[in-house]
């Protein structure tokens, strides 16, 4: 986080800059493209402003946060944000990112134009502004909170370092229950939020918190725990300053638990089997179970859990469903008189994290993301109830998980990453890394240079380093989203993925162009002799030919993360067991796809990657314990996993191994903290 110091832009109200079809008026503070025009935000304004006026020089990451947000907090990501929001309404030539220091406006040199106004025409601006602002006032009176609240906002930070895994606001929005993550162990604590004290309510133990919920009336602090290894867990309940925990529900409670208006019922999501979820409601006491949906694993109910509406009549759920290619979730209503069921927002999401009504029932506020969005991180949003129609609360690239909402308050945690990228026991970036990179993807190249994704212009693109950090240089660009590049055998060409296709291009960039038409296609790899590529897609392993052509199907069964071998007669993969679960490292033959292996090794879910030794005779993957990473390698031959490296700190996001045996790795972590969001209206 950057203290910004107290310096003001020194902006000359009477100029307009004029650059391609654009013009930036600065007494009218507006940017148009020709005469329309263009929405952007008052800071975003001042960026571009202050960089139009530094045409062709650096302006350095510093000066941007010190100039635009003096004597104030700001995350360097939320500049990221802004300037990526001005390349999608420029366009990526008029913005130069220099690595590491800062930006740079190019192209033509911008027109200043001195445009000057009548003495007294500001009093009529200033009276018009004082009969909007009235009337605006009088309408606000009227509208229901989910068209007023919180579009003005002042954002606190409530923790520092606390690594929240899950929380809960309390209805008066007094206070804040929240799950703290120290390596396996996790722990339970309430503050009040007027003071800088956190109680420690339940002792660390090796669990998670997969959800808290506080009663109605705040005296109780309700919270499902959930056993390593394991996907549903059990209901408790404790006083709200703490005291002996009470057992409520043992029966697969999958989800964050939600109690009634009155107190007198709790609606979770209920574990069946492995493959089936539904929606339950029952007793305060356990008793009188009803059960109100059933749905599908392929197409279940979340785990962050449902929301009850303030007048008791409707239960909202987040469902996750994968339609071959990617996840989408969707909302579900569930009229609870009637039993009837509605769905909206369908197909629009990606993901959809917990929801917390608001006071009148006009809507709820959620955390969610989808693939299309701006921003490869979850964001706060607010739906309006029942017309589905949203806005986001949110504005920068971290990410948001749980959220809670009281009056004029959003509690919700945010993720900041700080990751770097490592060859061996030697540090070769200092970024402050980015949020799920382990999605992002990395290689080695031939010549020793590496080629990753990186976030680093908005939107992921591929990148390209020396084996020392240095040199980097982007190579796509434009809206897509491109990562897990693969480098071809004699490294003249790259495959990646490109918004779930795959794509290949020349090493330095040029002739980019797609393969195949399959969709939802992940972690690809060349085979040794540069022919064809082995990726993932609608959970099956594919061979697509390298200079294009139809895919060909390989596995019958669900397969993760392929791995050619060196020689080219086998693919390393996961192979699920019955979900969710760790999945079985499994050997297949290149030519065909037969299982030739399983091994006992279970890895973990959330894997990075599949890795071959460089002389062919193991696998490694990552393995987390604790809250930190190491390398393991399962020799082909078989017998047990054996340890590669001995780090005692740092979760690994991605690595490669290079032809002559070195270890490119992310390692870093991810802090979890609470932020408190302030409705300034």
């Amino acid at each position: 986080m950057f203290n910004a110091s107290s310096k003001k832009s020194q902006i000359d109200e009477n100029e307009h800059y004029r650059f391609g079809p654009f013009t930036l008026e600065t007494s009218e503070r507006v940017l148009r493209d020709g005469d329309a025009p263009l929405a952007i935000t008052p800071k975003a304004f001042d960026i571009l402003l202050l960089l139009v006026r530094n045409h062709g020089h650096l302006v350095s990451k510093q000066r941007l946060l010190e100039t635009i947000w003096p004597n104030t907090f700001v995350e360097e990501s939320t500049l990221t944000q802004n300037i990526f929001t001005l390349r999608k309404t420029l366009g990526r030539e008029y913005i130069e990112t220099v690595p590491k220091h800062g930006y740079r406006f190019c192209g033509e040199p911008p027109e200043a134009v001195e445009v000057r106004h009548a003495n007294r025409s500001w009093l009529w601006i200033a009276a018009a502004v004082v009969v909007v602002a009235l009337l605006s006032l009088l309408l606000l009176r009227g509208h229901k909170l989910a068209d007023t609240a919180f579009r003005s906002i002042a954002v606190e930070r409530l923790t520092n370092g606390a690594n929240i895994s899950a929380l809960a606001l309390s209805p008066d929005g007094k206070y804040i229950a929240y799950a703290s993550t120290r390596g396996d162990m996790q722990s339970l604590l309430v503050r009040q939020i007027a003071t800088a004290t956190a109680v420690e309510i339940v002792p660390p133990a090796p669990l998670g918190f997969r959800g808290i919920t506080f009663s109605r009336h705040g005296e109780w602090i309700y919270y499902v725990t959930v056993p390593q290894n394991r996907y549903a867990g059990t209901l408790y309940r404790i006083p709200l300053l703490g005291g002996t925990p009470q057992r409520v529900l043992q029966e697969s409670v999958g989800s964050r638990v939600e109690l009634s208006p009155d107190g007198s019922q709790i609606a979770y999501v209920h574990w069946i089997d492995g493959l089936r979820t539904a929606l339950k409601i029952v007793n305060a006491d356990g008793s009188g179970e009803r059960q109100l949906a059933t749905l599908e694993y392929d197409d279940g109910f979340a785990v962050d859990g449902p929301a009850w509406s303030p007048d008791g009549k409707t239960i909202l759920a987040a469902t996750r469903s994968y339609n071959g290619s990617r996840p989408f979730a969707r909302v579900v209503a569930i009229d609870l008189a009637g039993g009837g069921q509605r769905t909206f927002l369908g197909g629009r999401w990606n993901w959809i994290g917990q929801m917390s009504w608001l006071a009148d029932g006009s809507g709820v506020v959620l955390t969610a993301w989808n693939s299309n969005s701006e921003v490869m991180s979850d964001q706060v949003w607010l739906m309006s109830y029942p017309s589905g129609e949203t806005r986001r609360i949110s504005n920068d690239i971290n990410g948001y998980l749980g959220v809670g909402v009281s009056p004029k308050l959003i509690a919700a945690s945010t993720s900041i990453p700080a990751r770097n990228f490592w060859v061996g026991d030697r540090k070769i970036t200092n970024g402050s890394g980015e949020l799920y990179s382990e999605r992002l993807g990395a290689a080695w190249m031939p010549d020793g240079r590496v080629v990753f994704a990186s976030r680093q212009g908005g939107s992921p693109h591929i990148w390209i380093m020396d084996a020392d950090g240095n040199g980097q240089r982007q190579l796509t660009s434009g809206e897509s989203f491109d990562l897990q590049p693969a480098v071809s055998p004699d490294g003249a060409s790259i495959a990646f993925v490109s918004n779930n296709h795959l794509w290949r291009m020349n090493a330095d960039g040029s002739n980019a162009r797609r393969l195949a038409a399959i969709d939802g296609v992940s972690s690809p790899a060349f085979s040794p002799d540069g022919r064809s590529i082995i990726c993932a897609a609608k959970s099956l392993l594919w061979r697509i030919p390298a200079d294009g052509g139809t895919p060909v199907q390989l596995t019958r069964d669900a397969a993760l993360l392929p791995a050619v071998s060196p020689d080219g007669k086998w693919i390393a993969c996961l192979m699920p067991n019955d979900a969710p679960g760790p999945a079985r490292l499994t050997l297949l033959a290149a030519d065909d796809g037969r299982v030739i292996k399983q091994f006992a090794t279970l890895v973990p879910p959330g894997s990075p990657a599949l890795r071959w030794s460089p002389d062919g005779r193991a696998i490694t993957y990552v393995v987390t314990r604790d809250g930190v990473s190491n390398i393991r390698s399962q020799a082909v031959d078989g017998g047990a996993p054996a340890p590669l490296t001995d780090w005692k700190a740092d979760v690994i996001y991605r690595f490669d191994w290079s032809r002559d045996g070195r270890l490119l790795c992310e390692r870093g972590t991810t802090v979890a903290d609470v932020i408190l969001v302030y409705d300034k209206l």
